[in-house]
């Protein structure tokens, strides 16, 4: 596993080890989706170096302060390899923020939201967009993975189950990124 650096306000590095492949596979898609997608000129120390990671398959630990752009991470790879990315998220305002600002980028992938705070039918339409291929990026609280009508609806989906996905992107102060297989 990689661990993408960045640095603090005060300029000291946050988090360690670097992964190799400084030019790695997809870095051209890697940087047209952040540039023309997402609006984003340059990428901070360790984020395009993350990205490269996951894109050519392997596991990445974001450390990263609040605010420098873990989610940009998971964003630009989602879109770069398309089919669905599960952000994991135990903050519900968060998901729907994230929900939120993807549906104003023009490009990018779909987001929905599988929580507490939907009732049964928006949680069926949700799930009817994921089935039909119409979600990039699905939302979920750690412990909603576990319910019914989530290992139902996985069931169903193009995916087995959320730990089966291509990548799956976790969220707890800090964000935690990674293909699975």
């Amino acid at each position: 596993m990689g661990t993408a650096t960045g640095d603090d306000e005060s300029g000291s590095a946050v988090g360690a080890e670097k992964s190799g492949g400084e030019d790695g596979a997809g870095g051209d898609e890697i940087e047209r989706v952040g540039r023309e997608v997402f609006g984003r000129a340059a990428f901070r120390v360790g984020q395009g170096e993350a990205m490269r990671t996951l894109v050519e398959g392997h596991d990445v630990l974001a450390i990263m302060p609040t605010g420098y752009g873990k989610s940009l991470i998971y964003e630009v790879t989602g879109t770069v390899l398309g089919g669905v990315t599960i952000v994991i998220s135990p903050l519900i305002a968060l998901q729907e923020d994230q929900v939120r600002a993807l549906s104003e980028v023009r490009d990018a992938l779909p987001a929905v939201a599988l929580n507490s705070s939907h009732g049964a039918a928006a949680e069926r339409a949700a799930w009817q967009r994921i089935e039909a291929g119409r979600a990039g990026f699905v939302f979920s609280r750690p412990n909603s993975l576990r319910t019914r009508p989530c290992v139902s609806g996985c069931g169903r989906c193009r995916f087995r189950c959320s730990w089966s996905t291509r990548r799956t992107a976790c969220r707890h102060g800090a964000t935690i990124s990674g293909p699975t297989t």
